[in-house]
This record gives C-alpha cells, structure tokens and sequence, in this order.
C-alpha cells in the first residue's frame, strides 16, 4: 500500500513575495491563505485562490484573532460573541472571493495563537465551529461545510468530529515537539526546525513512524496533513528537501479527499 500524505503552508502573510508563493504552491497540495486578520485581503486572497485552482492546490482559509500588529500571534481577551463575530467576518470575505475565482472552500486552519487557543479553551474552539458552521453551504459540492485543522492529539479534533465536522490531524515538519507533544513555544531558543535535512526527516517519521523526536525521545504522532510555515527561513528549500525525500521514501504527496 503507497503511503500519502497532505502537504500545506501557510501563505498570503506578506512574508515572501509573490513569486516565492508560487514556488511553493509548485511543491505543496494544500494552501492556508491569510483572511485578513493577521494579515492579507482581498487582493492577495484572489491572487493566491486562482494560483491553487491552476495547480490542483486544495484552499484552505487561515483565521486569526484581529490582530495585524502582532501577526496574530498573541491572544487576545475576547467574549465568544466577539471572536465569533471577527471570525464571521474574516470567513465570509475570504469565501465571497475564493467562490468569484471559482473555487471551493476546502478547510479552515486557525492561525498562530487561536489555533494554540483553540487546543486549551472548548470556547475558543466552539467559537471556530460556529462560525464555519454559519458559511452559506456549497450547494454543488457533497460536503458544504469547509474540514477544521488542529494538532494531532489535541482534544478540538474530537470536539470538532463529534459536532459533525471532518477534521485533518496536523503534525509540523519545521517546528520542534517537547515531550509533552506541544510545540516548543517560539518565544524559546530552537522552536525552530531551519535544517532542510532535519525538516524532511521529521516529515518523513511522521509519516511512516507516526512518530517524532523530543529531547525525551520519540512520542507518537498521528497526522493527515505536515505544515510548512512560509516565514521559515528557507521555506522553499526546506519544501523542495520535504517532498523529495517523502517521495525519494515512497510516499506521495497529495490533497486529502473528503469522506
């Protein structure tokens, strides 16, 4: 049996030019692009959904608390109501122009600190849910509502599953696991993974060994989907080395087909 895997990135965050995107999206299979948030707007969300259409890229909208000043990587104090309603926002924008490109909404990736926040507080996940809930269905398509992203092994994928969503199990190629099974956070030395080579071999256990490498030893991972950050340094040799090496292993790179 030929082991596959989704690849994606994250993209639309004003971190790498407009011809760095499109050599990633050469390499990946699945885009997260920015919805305003943290970064992105209209234009840039237009630009990047034709990019995928052309190359079989699945699109996928990548959420944050609103937050341009922080690259949403802080959290922020906000009711339900309040982060629903930012999040009602930021859908719908980014759904009325991937839908005029002629696309489909394929998931939803929170970004930067609500996704953390989203593993930690059933709020902040609820709030998630209801709003990609609330998206006006693709009538055309079997699966109207969009699949939700998380870690693998956290408890929002179960919550989200058992409200009825499909969820994708995420694991990283570019950022370092402590024992716990948690990211090392980046306001620490070496919450980075900058080695090509060190970032493909851990793409390449998750894959075949379900496992990564803590500075306690292998944990398991159980993933449907590897994240490549696009502000990586390095980010597009990292992913050339990434889906070499899957391949070079026998494994093949391709988007996640809804059940």
């Amino acid at each position: 049996m030929t082991l596959s895997i989704d690849l994606n990135c994250d993209l639309g965050e004003g971190v790498l030019s407009p011809p760095e995107e499109l050599a990633l999206l050469d390499i990946v299979s699945s885009a997260n692009i920015a919805c305003g948030g943290h970064a992105g707007d209209a234009a840039t969300i237009d630009r990047l959904a034709r990019a995928c259409i052309q190359r079989n890229v699945a699109i996928g909208a990548h959420p944050s608390y609103p937050d341009r000043a922080n690259f949403g990587r802080t959290s922020m104090a906000m009711s339900p109501a309040e982060l629903e309603t930012s999040l009602n926002e930021q859908l719908r924008s980014f759904l009325d122009v991937v839908r005029h490109a002629g696309a489909h909404l394929s998931h939803i990736k929170p970004h930067g600190a609500l996704y953390h926040d989203a593993m930690t507080s059933p709020a902040v996940a609820d709030a998630i849910a209801a709003s990609a809930r609330s998206l006006p269905a693709h009538a055309p398509h079997p699966h109207p509502h969009p699949a939700l992203v998380a870690q693998a092994g956290s408890h929002t994928l179960t919550r989200w599953r058992n409200t009825g969503f499909t969820v994708w199990a995420e694991a990283f190629a570019d950022r370092v696991y402590e024992p716990s099974g948690l990211l090392r956070s980046r306001t620490k030395p070496g919450a980075l993974l900058e080695s090509p080579t060190l970032a493909a071999e851990q793409a390449r256990r998750i894959v075949a060994d379900h496992s990564v490498e803590t500075a306690a030893g292998a944990i398991p991972v159980h993933a449907q989907t590897i994240c490549l950050h696009s502000d990586t340094p390095g980010s597009i040799t990292i992913a050339r080395f990434i889906r070499n090496s899957l391949e070079s292993a026998g494994i093949r790179i391709a988007r996640i087909a809804h059940p």
